[in-house]
């Protein structure tokens, strides 16, 4: 019995509310409401108001797909951070280097000034 008032009190401390009411409003209230829209489409098979329970499930699938959606920009994200980091490196090691061709410099000038204010990126010319 101790163990399991541990694991709950352990859970509770886990879920940390922030003072943000809008983080707090997505992270609790949205499970919970999807969660309630579901059982009432599951339950709406008796009920005799024309197109309530396709309306719900039309509005459930649309949220399940935004939050899939925004789940994989994220990971996108992420990943496109590591490619441009990646690039940044590279372009970097050949910034300082005066033999390149000139449309060369001018592209690596070009992408360090578009990203210098994303990354704080030095470039050795300026």
């Amino acid at each position: 019995m101790n163990t399991k008032l541990k694991t709950i009190k352990s859970n509770l401390q886990s879920l940390r509310i922030t003072s943000d009411p809008a983080v707090n409003a997505l992270k609790y209230t949205w499970p919970a409401l999807k969660l309630a829209l579901t059982v009432l489409e599951k339950t709406l098979d008796g009920v005799p108001i024309p197109g309530l329970k396709g309306a719900i499930g039309g509005f459930l699938e649309l949220a399940k797909t935004a939050e899939a959606a925004s789940i994989q920009n994220s990971e996108d994200v992420l990943e496109l951070q590591k490619h441009v980091t990646k690039l940044t490196r590279i372009l970097k090691r050949w910034s300082g280097v005066h033999e390149l061709p000139p449309e060369l410099i001018i592209r690596i000038e070009t992408f360090f000034g578009s990203t210098r204010s994303l990354h704080a990126v030095p470039f050795a010319g300026s």
